[in-house]
Order: structure tokens, then sequence, then C-alpha cells
């Protein structure tokens, strides 16, 4: 009986503090100052990290856009905060509103579509000319069920396959030159550096593992993988789409148990198997990028833009470089996730009716300057249309190193279905189902098949409880 009432509690705390409009964050008004929640690439203490670090690129980028802000709007005083992201961010703003604290404006992704359709944003005053320029992949969480913005996707990201180039030069894959040394795969037009399916990167990555093994070296690998939960989850998708799969198609449905599910996840637990020894043991994204990538411990990831722009901050790290995402054999589907897209949005508050400077701030955030800014310093892959089909961007001098990423967002032979499922109801549970799933893929030889069987009655029950 006390887990009953106690289960009750939590529920009715949660719609207090998430579900009511009437329990959205604090009275101040203070039309002179706004408090902005921030994520990388944007840096809150941005002039105190290039006191010790005058190049950190997101720190510039930063200073560049905020300082022009405070240039356009001398009158505001611009309080700007970082609170974690993902689930860290989720709590941290689900306190705020509770307790009368909440920011003007706040970043987010996967929970955005929780809080909209619990009425705790204010509808968005971009203008049409903003609006109708907005990638279609990246109004996925951007609207309500009435058709309006409530979150305004600032930058966004897809993924892409980061190769460590140094190491398939040690393992014997490439020749110092970067042609093709292996003769099986070179007979058989395998390129390295641009693996077509994913059945020719488990064939990479399997003779990278046997060479390392044979060295009596088990901490070398091919495949970088590991259930980091949240990213787990997200490079697991990156695999389902490209053989045709999904977890939810609305966000409430589980669709795990298909014979395309079954094909990427068969596929990921044969790939683990050449990861570095300690590798799946990981819950941590710093930890796989700090102690096995960068330190040329494996060869390949499936990631979004940081394998790429963190290489440069990492003394010893070995060249790496990005390739599109592969395909399966046979059925050749192209597709990506969504990833890392930054939402702004306006957070609703009792006794406040004028939202106009917090409406100004989401306008100047889209500006077409400020996303050539962030992918200039970042990768970060621009949602308005006009800018990612302007020559500004074609001809950027480093214009091959993020066209994976681009290009699944303004190729139309990619098939693209947004981000991650957003889950309304009981979302860090579900996860938490689909966490124990992932590390049985990658740990058990349970067969795929059962384990999705499984999972999809575990996260629809998780859901419905």
């Amino acid at each position: 009986m006390k887990s009953f009432f106690k289960k009750c509690l939590l529920s009715l705390l949660a719609a207090v503090c998430v579900g009511a409009a009437g329990c959205n964050g604090g009275t101040q008004n203070d039309p002179s100052k706004l408090t902005v929640w921030v994520v990388a690439p944007f840096v809150h203490n941005y002039a105190q990290v290039l006191k010790t670090k005058p190049n950190d690129r997101q720190a510039k980028v930063s200073k560049e856009i905020f300082e022009e802000y405070a240039r356009d709007y001398p009158d505001i005083k611009l309080d700007l905060k970082n609170y974690g992201w993902g689930t860290e961010l989720n709590q941290a703003l689900v306190k705020a509103i509770a307790g009368n604290t909440a920011p003007d404006v706040v970043v987010g992704e996967m929970y955005v579509p929780s809080y909209i359709a619990n009425n705790q944003f204010v509808p968005l005053e971009m203008g049409a000319e903003i609006e109708n320029d907005i990638t279609e992949q990246a109004a996925a969480y951007g609207k309500g069920a009435d058709g309006k913005w409530y979150a305004a996707p600032v930058w966004t990201g897809t993924f892409g396959l980061s190769i460590n180039v140094t190491v398939l030069i040690e393992a014997g894959i490439l020749n110092e030159d970067e042609t093709v040394k292996d003769a099986e795969l070179k007979a058989a037009g395998i390129d390295p550096l641009h693996p077509a399916y994913w059945e020719d990167l488990l064939t990479i990555c399997t003779k990278i593992k046997t060479h390392y093994t044979n060295a009596g070296d088990e901490y070398k690998g091919g495949m970088l993988l590991s259930n980091t939960h949240e990213g787990g989850a997200w490079r697991a998708l990156a695999y389902q789409r490209t053989a045709g799969g999904e977890i939810s198609t609305d966000n409430q449905t589980m669709v795990m148990n298909t014979p395309a599910n079954e094909k990427a996840y068969q596929m990921l637990r044969d790939l683990s198997k050449t990861a570095p020894k300690g590798a799946l043991e990981s819950s941590n994204e710093e930890v796989i990028w700090t102690q096995y990538f960068f330190p040329n411990k494996a060869a390949y990831i499936v990631d979004g833009i940081d394998p790429i722009v963190r290489a440069g901050y990492f003394d010893g790290a070995g060249k790496i470089v990005p390739a599109e995402l592969p395909t399966f054999k046979g059925s050749g589907v192209k597709s990506n996730v969504l990833v890392g897209t930054g939402y702004f949005s306006i957070v609703s508050k009792r006794n406040k009716t004028d939202y106009g400077t917090a409406q100004e701030f989401i306008r100047f955030l889209m500006k077409k300057e400020n996303q050539i800014r962030l992918l200039n310093a970042d990768i970060r892959v621009p949602t308005r249309k006009s800018v990612l089909e302007s020559d500004a961007v074609k001809d950027m001098d480093d214009a091959a190193i993020k066209e994976p990423f681009i290009k699944p967002i303004i190729d139309p032979s990619y098939s693209f279905n947004g981000g991650i499922p957003s889950f309304l109801k009981n979302p860090a549970t579900v996860w938490s189902k689909y966490d124990y799933f992932l590390d049985d893929v990658f740990k058990k030889d349970t067969a795929i098949s059962a384990l999705l069987t499984d999972v999809q009655k575990a996260m629809t029950d998780a859901y419905n409880e």
C-alpha cells in the first residue's frame, strides 16, 4: 500500500511540475534581463574560457554572437547559464519550474515535445521568412499539435562514420599514402575510407581486430561501440534506419520486434565483437572518445560531429576523417538521424504577458549569419534551407569534411524520420528498459529476435504503467 501511495504522489508531482501551465516558472518580469540556458557549442562563460584557451572555437563563436547581441540590444542584460544536456537538463528544468526559478529561454532536444504538449512553452513569433525557411527534418520537435512553433531549431546535426586513419594504417588496412593495402579488400573493391555497406565495414573491422589480437594487444580494435545510454540509443537508431527499422513511429507505439531491427541489432552485436577490450563496459561518452578513439585504439565510430571537431583538442589523436553512413546490402536504405539539435524555447511564466525580449532573442539566434558562424566553428548543420543551399556553404575551405553531415538533409535520396522518439509518458522508465536491452545485445548470446520481443513488451508496459 505504501508503494501505491508513493507512486501516486510521484505522479501527482510530475503532473504539477511538468504538466500544468499553472505551475510554470518564476514571477519575475524584469524586461531588462534575459536569462538563457545554453549548451555547446554555446559557451556560457566564454570570456573566462578565452583567458586560458584563446583559440577555443566554441568560446570564440560564442563571444562573436553574444557580443553582437549586446551591441544590438544594449539595454538588455544577457545572463547565460549551462545546466547540462539530455536527462540532466530535463531534470534541472523540472526543478526550476517547480521552484519558480525557470529561465526566460531554454535549450533542449528530446524532451522538448513533452513541454510543448503540457503548455510549458510560449508560441514563437519568428516570422514567415524564418518559419518557411526551416528544413522539414528540423521541424520535427519544433511544432505543437496546433501547428504553431514552440521550439526554434537554431542548429542541428546528423550521424556520420568517423574514421581514425592512423589506426587503419597501423593495422595494415591502408598504406601510408592512404591507398588500400589489404589485398582482399582491394580485390573486393572495398574502400575503408568510404565503406558502402555495413557488411563491408564488418569485414574491415574483423581484420583489424584479428591483426591486434595476433599482435597480443586486446585493447585495440575495429568498431568502437558501447551503451552510453542516450548516446547508445541514438547510435543504434542509425543502424536501424539504414535497415528500414525504427524504435517507435509515433512516440508511443513500440515497433522494435521487426526483421529490419533484427538485421540492425545483429550487425551491432557482430561489430561489437571487434571493439577494443573494455570499451563495451563504458557508459560515458567522454571515456569512449578520450580513452579509445582519440588515443588510436579503434578505427571507427558512428557519431555526430564531436569526434571530428574535438580531435583537434586532444594531443596525440590520429587523423580523423568523416564519411557518410553505410547501408545494408540488399536493402540499400539511405537514411540518418537528426541528432544534437539545439531547440530554443520561451518558458511560460505566471503573471507574465510580455515575452517580446525573448522573442527578439530567438529571432536573433535564427539569423543566417549565426547559422554560418556555427557551421564554420563547430560543424553544426544549419536548419535554414537558404543557408544549406547557399554558395557560402558550398565554397567553404573544409566543405568536404562538412559534406557527410549536410548531405543527409539536402540529398533527396535519403529517407529521414527526424530524431530519436520523444516519449510523452514515462520517458525515463521507457529508456531504462531499452538500456537493459542494448546491454544484452552487446554482452549476451541470446538470439536478437528474442531480445526484441522482450524489449518491445517491456517498453510498452513501461510507457503505459
